[in-house]
């Protein structure tokens, strides 16, 4: 979704007038904390939530309560959201591995095309606590997304470098990464 849209779309939700009666409301809200933790929707569900202003401050409670939760639940392990390239760290020029507690992050090119992709993998405890339908993100500390994506079968999660400017193992010279739940 381009920026223009996204102006666009967020304007006509908060130009919306609330038409939905407050048994409605009360009848929604416990689907919206099953959708929040990965159920599937119901079609008159979803027009409801985008029809209605108050549904989605609901979802969004609803959904911010569960990610509030994976982090509380993998700060209790003791597992890592912090990725810090160690300034001794010469490495390989393409491939580079990040591990902390129920983390592994690898960089590398990917073979054939030259280009960075970027692996994100958790072990089986840390997948565990992330419910369906929640994506990890990994950021690094000057703002720019590396990845975002939902966890496949095996715990992990890929892409490709989009930064042109710079290579990822460039940027990790200036920058830790984090790694979020959304």
């Amino acid at each position: 979704m381009n920026g223009a849209f996204k102006s666009l779309l967020a304007d006509a939700l908060n130009s919306q007038v609330e038409l939905a009666e407050p048994a409605a409301l009360e009848a929604l809200a416990p689907r919206l904390r099953d959708y929040a933790r990965g159920a599937p929707w119901r079609d008159e569900d979803v027009r409801m939530v985008w029809s209605s202003p108050a549904a989605r401050r609901l979802y969004l409670r609803e959904r911010r309560l569960v990610l509030d939760e994976v982090e509380a639940g993998w700060a209790d392990r003791g597992l890592a959201r912090d990725f810090v390239r160690r300034a001794a760290d010469s490495g390989d020029a393409d491939a580079l591995s990040l591990q902390e507690s129920g983390v592994s992050i690898r960089i590398m090119r990917a073979p054939g095309s030259g280009d960075w992709l970027i692996n994100v993998v958790l072990s089986a405890e840390a997948a565990a606590l992330v419910p369906a339908g929640t994506k990890v993100q990994i950021a690094d500390s000057g703002g720019l997304e590396w990845l975002t994506g939902e966890l496949d079968r095996a715990g992990g999660v890929d892409a490709f470098w989009t930064n042109d400017a710079q290579s990822p193992i460039e940027r990790l010279q200036e920058h830790s990464l984090r790694l979020t739940f959304v």
